[in-house]
This record gives structure tokens, C-alpha cells and sequence, in this order.
């Protein structure tokens, strides 16, 4: 999948100068210009100074800039950072499966708006979707784990819970997580940085919801599911347990 329709250029990152504002160096022409940082997380250990940045290049009269970030080269491999191509990607993804009888975008359930609703064998269900550019390592070294979120989230956590809690409903409710990059074998919830989230996650977990974790191969300028990777848990020394969510 493309990343982005619009033409993609290389740039060296300098400074976020707020959550939505990047100062890059374009490569071509040594020049300096902001671009949208299209992520509110943190991502402090891949927007780092000096390194490599893929930019959409998207004039436009409405917009405050010319540039979207999109991918950041990360020890030799490419994160995207665009949460909006995980939705896309979840709905090219879901499109391909045969079951799949109707798929709509951004809808309206209870006091929230999902990214999806999708109408399968198993019945009707909401979906959202989450992207992740975060990957720690195990404290053993036996296991790289994609976490969400990397900066606090309310609105993850309302999503979460209504759900779980509309499973009476509509029992086809589920959950993706788009893993931005190829080097993760397993998905945590980040509870060190959200509790409340990691807490409504494990009890999403335990009252059914499917929660599935795609795995990607990110270019500059595309992005595809290699396969889904499973969720586990951690203990208090940030090992995974024997026991999993699973």
C-alpha cells in the first residue's frame, strides 16, 4: 500500500517544535521547511536530530504546510508514523478477506466515532484502529514487544471500554493495532506510560473482544501486512509471563 498518493521526498529531521509542527532539512535542496507531524505520540526515540525522514509533498492553499511527515528511518529500517495510513491499511486488509460482506468508514456507535464497521460471517461489529511506532525490548533480550500507546490516551481508553461494553451487542467489536515497522515479535499494553488504557485492555481481553496486531513492512513511501504477531503479557521486571492474554 502506498503510504501517501502525493510524492515522496527525503529530508533530515531537526526539531518538533510542537505536536504537530516538524522542522526538516529537505535533502534535494538543503532546505529548511516545517512539515505535519500527522501522530500525536511522542515518538522521542525515532524523532531524533539528524535522521532520515520521508515527506508527502502536498501543497495545498489550506494547508499551513507543504509537507506531511510520513516515515523515519530507524536502525536501518523504516517506521511509518502516519496514524491515518493504519486506517487505511486495516481497510484494504479487512477488504481482501472473503467473509467480509460490507465495510464502511467512520462510523457512529454510542458517544464515540470508530474507524470502521464491518459486517462479516460472524455478524455485525465496530472496529478501531491503533497505530504503533513504539517497540521495546524485554528485559531477558528474548523479545521485541510493539507497545501502545507512547503518551497517555483518553480517548483510546473510551474506545476501548464502550467496545468491550457493546459486545452484548454486537459481539463482532474488535480491535487492530497497526504495527508501523518490521522488528516486533509480540504486542504489550504500555502500562508504564497508561494504566487506565492497560487496565481496560486486559479487561477487553477477558471479556472477549478480538484484539488482532498486524505486523508491517514499511518502505519510505509504502507499508503492507507481513503477518499478525501475538499479544502477550509482562511482568513487574518487563519479561513476558508464561501466561498471555491468548
Amino acid at each position: 500500500m502506498e503510504i501517501s498518493k502525493y510524492p515522496v521526498v527525503n529530508g533530515k529531521f531537526i526539531k518538533r517544535r510542537n505536536r504537530f509542527v516538524a522542522e526538516i532539512l529537505l535533502a534535494l535542496t538543503n532546505q529548511k521547511v516545517e512539515a505535519h507531524v500527522p501522530n500525536t505520540g511522542r515518538m522521542r526515540e525515532l524523532l531524533t536530530n539528524d535522521a532520515e525522514v520521508g515527506l508527502a509533498y502536498c501543497p495545498s492553499p489550506t494547508r499551513k504546510t507543504d509537507y506531511t511527515l510520513i516515515t523515519v528511518r530507524y536502525q536501518n529500517i523504516w517506521v511509518c508514523i502516519d496514524a491515518i495510513a493504519a486506517n487505511r491499511l486495516v481497510y484494504e486488509y479487512l477488504s481482501q478477506q472473503k467473509d467480509v460482506r460490507r465495510l464502511r468508514r467512520e462510523v457512529t456507535y454510542r458517544d464515540s466515532r470508530f474507524d470502521l464497521a464491518r459486517e462479516d460471517g460472524k455478524g455485525f461489529g465496530y472496529i478501531e484502529v491503533k497505530s504503533v511506532n513504539l517497540v521495546h525490548i524485554t528485559q531477558d533480550h528474548r523479545h521485541r514487544c510493539a507497545c501502545f500507546p507512547d503518551a497517555p490516551t483518553k480517548r483510546g481508553t473510551k474506545h476501548i471500554k464502550e467496545l468491550t461494553s457493546g459486545l452484548k451487542e454486537h459481539q463482532n467489536n474488535a480491535l487492530y493495532f497497526v504495527v508501523q515497522r518490521n522488528d516486533a515479535d509480540c504486542f504489550v499494553p504500555n502500562r508504564s506510560t497508561d494504566p487506565e488504557f492497560s487496565q481496560a485492555f486486559i479487561k477487553a481481553r477477558q471479556e472477549g473482544l478480538a484484539i488482532h496486531v498486524l505486523l508491517c513492512d514499511v518502505t519510505i513511501d509504502q507499508m503492507n501486512v507481513i503477518k499478525e504477531i501475538p499479544v502477550y503479557a509482562l511482568d513487574d521486571k518487563g519479561n513476558i509471563t508464561k501466561g498471555n492474554y491468548d
